[in-house]
């Protein structure tokens, strides 16, 4: 009997599996990305995520929303995506669930600031405060990755007759191309000639992948509304002050959950019942 049980018991567990891959393939647009699904046959409902000591396993995102006044915990939720950033809306739902009310004032780190979360709390009048990353910084991380130097960034290169070309660190000419929107900022694109980049000798610096093509460099010339706004807000000592409140009030109970509690590993199986053992903790 006890056999049968494991038996029936396992292979619930490979339908649920089953069942979970196939939806996540859904979500997935080309072949490669359904064949690049995976789905951990034990917890079929986790994601695999990498934790502090580098470990890579199947496990949820524990979200806990705190109280700045009273320093309680006004709510808790598990989540399967890595990313904090989808928590945020979610989190709020929540909090208005258990107290009756939306909170007037959210604040959150790095990881929940985004445009996204910006505009929805600015679209529900919900005052946000976080950390958006420098724009120079995020330039700078994006040409590291491309193989660009540092001196060869959009912000190195001098805007010329009002917008109607670019003048590149090295002299060249870029001619203007075209406008664009991406995530919702308006953007110049300019384009310099093929000839003028296959014939620098900065060629390895400034464009190295695709040379032939020409050197295209974005210039941002709008923000996103709510972004810009934002952006100024956060650079008011007033909500700076706030945000240095952050980490007393939010990290705490995380901490305490941890090493007092000793919940740094799931004890039951599955989204629920391993949600519920969080609500457990933070009951404590």
């Amino acid at each position: 009997a006890a056999r049968e049980r494991a038996a029936r018991q396992r292979a619930e567990v490979l339908e649920a599996g089953l069942e979970e891959l196939t939806r996540l393939q859904a979500e997935k647009k080309t072949a490669e990305e359904k064949a690049q699904v995976r789905v951990s046959l034990s917890e079929p409902e986790a994601r695999l995520m990498k934790h502090g000591d580098d470990a890579i396993a199947p496990s949820y995102n524990a979200q806990i929303s705190t109280d700045a006044a009273q320093k309680i915990i006004v709510g808790a939720h598990l989540s399967p995506c890595s990313s904090d950033a989808q928590s945020l809306l979610p989190a709020i739902e929540e909090v208005a669930q258990n107290l009756g009310k939306r909170p007037e004032q959210v604040v959150a780190d790095g990881g929940y600031t985004n445009r996204e979360n910006i505009a929805n709390c600015a679209a529900q009048h919900i005052d946000f405060v976080g950390s958006l990353p420098d724009p120079h910084e995020r330039s700078a991380a994006a040409m590291k990755a491309l193989g660009i130097a540092a001196e060869f960034a959009p912000a190195q290169f001098r805007i010329l007759d009002d917008g109607k070309s670019l003048e590149c660190p090295a002299g060249c000419r870029l001619e203007r191309l075209r406008r664009n929107r991406k995530r919702g900022d308006l953007y110049q694109q300019y384009r310099a000639q093929a000839t003028d980049c296959m014939s620098c000798s900065h060629q390895r610096q400034c464009c190295p992948r695709h040379p032939g093509k020409g050197r295209t460099v974005s210039i941002r010339l709008q923000e996103q509304a709510d972004v810009a706004a934002f952006r100024k807000k956060m650079e008011s000592e007033e909500y700076r002050s706030i945000y240095k409140k952050r980490g007393p009030v939010a990290e705490f109970p995380n901490a305490w959950i941890k090493e007092k509690l000793g919940l740094r590993k799931f004890r039951v199986r599955g989204l629920v019942k391993a949600g519920a053992e969080l609500i457990w903790a933070c009951l404590t």
